[in-house]
């Protein structure tokens, strides 16, 4: 009886001994960002202040971003640029977005194309639009198609709206339409 009790209790041991006291946070979630980011992984940072961007905790956000960008993520410095445009921090915007550009990121030529057209530098909005458009950013035609129009350049306007209906972008008809009356 008592061989059964030790060899019961040896049992339980090796099988609680096995079973993770602590399981690994799922994939995905803040818990698995947080615990990644404890070994520098700027994908994680990055993940991070998407998550807390998506949940409107923007300053949050700012720090994960931060994190990223300091390790280099282009991608972060075009987030973390578009966050400071949203609270219109401009100057910290263009700062991000052409840092982001530095490390070869396309859509922040985009971004800072829209940044200087909400700000009407109406020159520095067309170049980084025209720069965008080279790297195949369809939404950069329209926007570029909709700066003409408003400079009252409507040949301009009509080829870019052409060209952004051409490659599907919603809303080009309507705007091609518009341009034509």
């Amino acid at each position: 009886m008592i061989k059964k009790i030790f060899v019961t209790f040896i049992i339980f041991g090796v099988f609680y001994s096995c079973s993770p006291s602590n399981p690994e946070p799922t994939v995905g979630t803040e818990e698995y960002y947080l615990e990644k980011i404890k070994i520098e992984d700027r994908e994680s940072m990055f993940q991070l202040g998407l998550l807390y961007q998506e949940q409107g905790k923007f300053e949050l956000a700012e720090k994960y971003y931060l994190m990223a960008s300091e390790h280099s993520d282009s991608n972060a410095m075009n987030n973390l640029g578009n966050l400071y445009k949203k609270q219109e921090k401009f100057e910290l915007a263009e700062r991000l977005f052409l840092m982001a550009i530095k490390y070869d990121n396309k859509l922040a030529l985009y971004n800072l194309g829209l940044l200087y057209h909400d700000q009407e530098k109406f020159k520095l909005a067309e170049k980084y639009y025209l720069m965008a458009i080279e790297n195949n950013n369809y939404d950069a035609m329209i926007n570029l198609s909709v700066l003409y129009y408003e400079q009252g350049k409507y040949k301009l306007a009509e080829k870019y709206a052409k060209m952004a209906y051409d490659n599907g972008v919603e809303g080009a008809k309507n705007l091609l339409d518009e341009i034509r009356k």
